[in-house]
């Protein structure tokens, strides 16, 4: 049976590192790595949520409801400074200037659905199908060409 240039080299490549001696582990290393673990368990805010130590978990929560409640007051003022109003003004400027291109998309959304209204049911079904089996000739031509292309390599 022909072995194929890869398989070859796969053989000689673990014939030569057989003949390697092990190497030691550095004596530092352990130590390193219990640091490395202890200095992960220091940052405790950089972990998920749940392993947080519970009095954290616990202070966040009243921290969290007094930030959300700061937030709804400063949107109660806000109203109040009439600059919520504002806002809509200038958002309502900015999406007037888009209005000629809302205006041509209602249009063709309209002329769309009123040509596929005076359509039959049987054409619409046509379409469908022939868009469907177009759909999987893709996929199929795809799966085809990945597998000549994979089969290369």
């Amino acid at each position: 049976m022909n072995k194929t240039h890869q398989e070859i080299l796969a053989e000689l490549i673990h014939k030569e590192l057989l003949k390697l001696p092990e190497h030691q582990a550095p004596a530092n290393l352990i130590p390193d790595v219990l640091k490395s673990i202890e200095e992960r368990k220091r940052c405790w805010w950089k972990q998920a949520w749940t392993e947080w130590p519970f009095t954290a978990r616990m202070l966040l929560l009243p921290a969290a409801l007094a930030c959300g409640g700061a937030l709804l007051l400063v949107l109660r003022s806000m109203s109040k400074w009439q600059l919520m109003d504002h806002t809509a003004n200038v958002a309502g400027n900015y999406l007037h200037a888009l209005s000629p291109l809302l205006d041509l998309v209602a249009t063709l959304s309209i002329a769309a659905m009123l040509a596929l209204q005076s359509l039959e049911q049987s054409w619409i079904i046509g379409a469908a199908s022939v868009v469907f089996m177009m759909y999987l000739s893709c996929v199929a031509l795809g799966t085809a060409c990945f597998r000549v292309a994979a089969q290369r390599h």
